[in-house]
């Protein structure tokens, strides 16, 4: 898709304008690697840690990705255009691991305009508080409801409000997802027909 004209498409006819990716998306490709796929065959084939050649992989794929939307975040001063990548969801309840993660896979990602996504979890704030000091765009997510969403922007909060002090440059562009859907999906066959796919809408009304 990154190498087609389908990605062109949806840029310019329906205006897609940002790339999400997720570890079960790789899991996919990579499953269905062949042969001919030489750069995760020689990765593999060196024996390192698993999670550290999943990452070398996927960040040509992500790179590719970035340079789709790149026009739109120009346009728009860094306000749409994004693709963003997960941190391991294995480290979302350990703060001190995922920030430390974060810092391994920023610089790599070489691209203004990619994020790294961590989970908000009960560690979830100290880790995007340091990340957002350290100058590393996140994307939050894991936020089910209007109450579980304040923490984020707290957190971002508090690493802007550090910056001041530090002489460091506050401008540290983030956001922060809302996973209505998921409470579609959950609940199909719990309410009548008429009830289903708003649960979602009502969700986002109310937070």
């Amino acid at each position: 898709m990154l190498d087609g004209e389908r990605r062109a498409g949806h840029i310019d006819e329906l205006s897609v304008k940002g790339l999400t990716s997720h570890p079960s998306i790789f899991d996919e490709a990579i499953g269905k690697a062949t042969p001919r796929d030489s750069h995760a065959q020689s990765l593999a084939s060196q024996g390192g840690p698993r999670e550290e050649t999943f990452f070398d992989v996927a960040i040509d794929g992500l790179h590719r990705a970035a340079d789709g939307p790149r026009p739109a975040f120009d346009l728009s001063a860094g306000r749409d255009g994004w693709v963003c990548v997960e941190v391991s969801p294995r480290l979302a309840e350990d703060s001190t691991r995922t920030i430390q993660a974060a810092a391994r896979r920023h610089a790599p990602l070489d691209r203004p305009n990619l994020f790294l996504d961590t989970r908000e979890t009960p560690a979830g704030p100290m880790a995007i508080e340091q990340c957002i000091f350290d100058g590393i765009r996140i994307h939050v997510t894991w936020r089910w409801s209007g109450e579980h969403h304040l923490a984020a922007p707290q957190a971002f909060l508090r690493g802007v409000e550090r910056h001041t002090p530090a002489r460091l440059d506050p401008n540290v562009a983030s956001v922060a997802a809302l996973f209505d859907s998921h409470w579609d999906v959950g609940v199909t066959q719990e309410v009548p027909p008429g009830f289903r796919n708003r649960m979602g809408i009502a969700l986002a009304m109310r937070t």
